[in-house]
């Protein structure tokens, strides 16, 4: 699945910790993600090589998600 992350919506753990709160939010739910930044675009029909050779970084991201709906 692709989904591009806005730098308005991102919360960086500095020194390896952060805090969000959840005030507000309608059964916050937690989703382990692998974020990654591209340091050039990527064409459509390049190999897995090109696509990892484009990547300036990746790291280990969380998500909080919510929703209005039981479940």
């Amino acid at each position: 699945m692709r989904a591009r992350t806005w730098a308005h919506t991102v919360h960086y753990a500095t020194e390896g910790r952060a805090r969000l709160t959840l005030a507000g939010l309608v059964q916050p739910r937690i989703e382990p993600e692998v974020v990654f930044k591209l340091a050039a675009p990527i064409p459509g029909d390049v190999d897995v090589r090109e696509v990892l050779g484009a990547v300036e970084w990746i790291a280990a991201g969380f998500e909080i998600v919510q929703s209005h709906f039981p479940g």
